[in-house]
């Protein structure tokens, strides 16, 4: 039989067991929650999408600078924004070992920089330090290299017969070697250019040239070979306006030649007096024909400005020149270049219209608002509100083959019109063959 005692002692102890155990589950909640709290120094899921609850540093979608101590390894950074400034080395186009997880690089990538790029310094080994220039083609190189190339490609023109001089075309070339270097040149076929003679510092150099073509000349820098190409071709450009014209042709071969070539603008038209009608002048044609015997081929044929018409006499219906058409184009586009026609545009109002001929930005109908070449466009009438604009020329450019022999004829468009104020004068046609 229990006594009082008894039992109070037994409830004692049982009291105590239950307060060991409450207090070993709060130190165990204690140190599960210490370890909890320490996990989410490590992460923080953000609680909203991007670009708002970024995490923290060091890579978040804000304007805050951040760092990084360690390095940063990715497959690609794209920078549409700010600058890229580096204090360290930076190891363009090469790609980052990851399976060794060392500074071992495989050049391998290409590095594209888009934009003006600025170099303080160019190192090509540890102690010795390069510039860098621009050579003539525009490329970025070392200073410490030869830099060779031609002034300019040269075109030979003798009107009536179109033949190769007898004593050559001259052309010439420019070179800039550094004075570490040595360079001789290399013998090219068809020209005096030497073999064996030794270049050194800034200069240009004179060659003289015994056929049409493309030349390339050599140099050699140490067992690194140089090439300028330079191209000896002929041209013609006819300034006689208005008149047939025959040449010629005494080629050696086959020529590929461009041809670019645009028709006479018409005249405006203006009647002040406002009792006659008054019309104007139209633009004359451009064509260019082959002759072989008596075969005669026209390459192309191109029309003037059409007729303006001004006044308020009887049955007059005052109306602005039109646009020249294409009326034959047998030229052929080249593997890099598109044979090309396109029509004179209307005149609009007293102002005259636009030859076919696209703008610096290959716009079209732009010759009152932008400079284009200043052949083929209609006569503005600028002295009487009420006149009308004489009509722009059509346009043709692309490639012909020369014969060898046989006879190029050619006629370039004369603008229509006189310089009085009766029908103020388009532009005259225009027209180049270049091989």
């Amino acid at each position: 039989m229990l006594t009082n005692k008894m039992f109070m002692k037994i409830f004692m102890q049982n009291q105590n067991t239950k307060n060991n155990i409450k207090s070993f589950t709060l130190v165990a909640l204690l140190l599960v929650g210490g370890v909890f709290v320490t996990a989410q120094g490590i992460y923080l899921d953000p609680t909203c999408n991007p670009p708002d609850c970024n995490t923290p540093g060091p890579i978040a979608q804000n304007e805050v600078n951040q760092e990084k101590s360690g390095g940063l390894v990715a497959s690609g950074i794209i920078n549409n924004l700010g600058d890229v400034v580096s204090f360290a080395n930076v190891d363009v186009g090469h790609k980052y070992n990851s399976e060794y997880k060392k500074d071992i690089f495989w050049q391998k990538t290409p590095a594209y920089l888009f934009g003006p790029t600025y170099f303080q310094q160019l190192f090509t080994t540890a102690n010795a330090e390069n510039e860098l220039c621009i050579n003539p083609d525009g490329k970025v190189i070392s200073c410490g290299t030869a830099q060779f190339a031609p002034i300019k490609d040269t075109y030979y023109t003798n009107n009536g017969v179109v033949d190769f001089p007898s004593g050559g075309v001259e052309g010439w070339v420019t070179y800039k070697i550094a004075p570490s270097r040595s360079c001789d040149t290399i013998a090219t076929a068809d020209t005096d250019w030497p073999n064996g003679t030794t270049l050194s510092g800034e200069n240009s150099k004179k060659i003289v040239f015994n056929k049409w073509g493309s030349y390339d000349l050599k140099i050699d820098c140490d067992s690194v070979i140089y090439t300028a190409t330079i191209k000896i071709g002929g041209k013609i450009i006819p300034t006689n306006i208005g008149s047939n014209l025959t040449y010629n042709l005494n080629l050696g071969a086959t020529r590929q030649a461009y041809v670019s070539a645009v028709a006479g603008g018409s005249s405006g038209a203006t009647d002040k007096t406002q009792t006659t009608c008054v019309d104007g002048y139209i633009g004359g044609s451009t064509s260019v024909k082959l002759q072989q015997g008596n075969a005669v081929q026209i390459v192309l044929n191109l029309n003037g400005g059409g007729k303006a018409i001004a006044g308020v006499g009887s049955g007059c219906n005052p109306t602005p020149g039109s646009g020249g058409s294409v009326v034959v184009n047998s030229l052929a586009s080249s593997s890099t270049i598109s044979s090309f026609s396109n029509g004179g545009y209307a005149g609009d109002g007293v102002k005259g219209g636009c030859s076919g001929i696209p703008d610096s930005e290959n716009n079209f109908n732009t010759c009152n608002t932008s400079t284009v070449l200043p052949y083929g466009r209609g006569g503005s009438v600028v002295d009487d509100p009420n006149g009308k604009g004489g009509g722009g020329a059509a346009y043709a450019s692309g490639f012909v083959d020369l014969p060898a022999t046989g006879k190029l004829l050619l006629f370039v468009g004369q603008a229509g019109g006189k310089t009085f104020s009766g029908s103020p004068k388009g532009q005259d046609g225009y027209l180049s063959i270049t091989w």
